[in-house]
């Protein structure tokens, strides 16, 4: 070893610093077996792009929208609506151009009558708060006999855009809608997962439907925000499983997950032709019923969440 050169004082550094790494890790390793030991780590909630207070209308969500910056008008929130449906009445307010011609089958998967007349509106951006939907094309339709049934102005109908690109958390109780971008939503509660079927943008649960003879059936039910009923069953569904078209006091329950619905008022159709005659659903669940729980619609993932409010255990369904 040459004179001068002494290894003493680097030792002793290294080896300081060696005690303060395990020292270090030993500390973390511990933290890190409490935390496993106290239970997986919970993600925080998500937090909503957008929240929207609602007026709740019988069972119907009015939402506040606006069309090319106009001033508020209110529209149903309707996810068994695949289409923007605008108020004749308030294009002309608005001197929207109206272009095309056609003739509903159902607009709004049978909001409208067949055989209404229906134009379109092409390139409108639609706001709700923040929230803007750009160049959509807005079907064209008279709400004249819609607004009678309900006892007030209806501007229009949203429904499909909203479910296709949000995650949507409706809470009836407090009447907020919330929107959360899909790729960082993750539900936090104690809400009852229901697995979604999508066609054509709409969701639909399987659901168990028990007759006053004591037999069960299933079928796909639309999850329907837009329709002011418990249950309806569409035609093809009631010629098969119903003993008798006239009587909707034979449906005796209501299963949709674990949540059983003693004797839902049910209205059944005899449609030969129209929205109310596809194959493609037995019908659908109205706002009667949902306006029992919280709501949360997760297309992305094809579920949702069920979770019962103040209104489940009320009678008169």
């Amino acid at each position: 070893m040459p004179r001068g050169l002494n290894l003493r004082t680097p030792l002793i550094i290294i080896g300081t610093v060696l005690l303060v790494f395990l020292s270090v890790m030993q500390s973390l390793s511990t933290s890190w077996f409490e935390m496993r030991a106290a239970g997986p780590l919970q993600r925080p909630p998500a937090v909503p792009v957008q929240q929207i207070a609602f007026e709740l209308h019988d069972s119907l969500i009015f939402i506040p929208v606006q069309v090319n910056g106009s001033s508020t008008m209110w529209f149903i929130l309707d996810s068994g609506s695949d289409s923007i449906v605008i108020n004749a009445r308030q294009v002309a307010a608005l001197g929207l151009k109206r272009e095309g011609r056609g003739t509903a089958t159902g607009w709004s998967n049978g909001r409208g009558a067949g055989g209404d007349r229906i134009s379109f509106v092409r390139g409108a951006a639609v706001g709700l708060s923040s929230v803007e939907f750009r160049n959509q094309t807005l079907v064209v339709a008279s709400f004249e006999q819609l607004e009678g049934i309900a006892g007030r102005p209806i501007d229009g109908v949203l429904g499909s855009e909203v479910f296709t690109r949000f995650v949507v958390a409706i809470d009836y109780t407090k009447q907020i809608v919330s929107l959360f971008e899909p790729r960082n939503y993750s539900y936090v509660g104690n809400g009852t997962l229901v697995p979604l079927t999508i066609k054509k943008n709409l969701p639909g649960v399987m659901a168990t439907v028990g007759l006053s003879n004591g037999h069960s059936v299933s079928g796909q039910l639309i999850v329907d925000t837009g329709a002011d009923n418990a249950l309806f069953l569409f035609a093809p569904y009631v010629r098969k499983h119903i003993p008798s078209v006239s009587d909707s006091g034979v449906v005796a329950s209501l299963q949709v997950g674990s949540y059983v619905l003693k004797n839902p008022v049910t209205a059944v159709s005899d449609a030969s032709k129209g929205f109310e005659a596809t194959k493609q659903w037995a019908g659908q669940i109205g706002g009667r019923i949902l306006t029992r729980f919280n709501l949360v619609f997760d297309y992305s993932r094809k579920v949702m969440f069920l979770k019962p409010n103040g209104e489940l255990g009320r009678t008169g369904l």
